[in-house]
């Protein structure tokens, strides 16, 4: 009987050793999807921050393109303008 209760002891054993590998395997996984997860956080938060750069520099660009054509408006009125006066002192 000191025999096959050795063997039950070690085929126990066995088993417990499994599990814990099982559970080390399983630890380790857990810690590689959240740092996985904690990759995929960052990464969307770069990506966040390149569009709202983006949106920024269309609305600069737009803006420029507001001011430029403000600019103009403003000459083409001067023009007009000085011509009403030059036209106002020849008459």
């Amino acid at each position: 009987m000191d025999s096959r209760e050795s063997k039950q002891d070690d085929s126990n054993q066995e088993v417990k050793n499994l599990e814990v590998l099982a559970a080390k395997l399983a630890l380790i996984g857990s810690a590689l999807s959240t740092f996985g997860d904690a990759l995929q956080t960052v990464s969307a938060s770069i990506e966040l921050q390149l569009l709202q750069m983006a949106n920024e520099q269309q609305d600069s660009n737009k803006q420029n393109q507001e001011l430029k054509q403000m600019q103009l408006e403003i000459d083409q009125l001067q023009k007009q303008f000085n011509q009403l006066k030059y036209r106002q002192n020849n008459n």
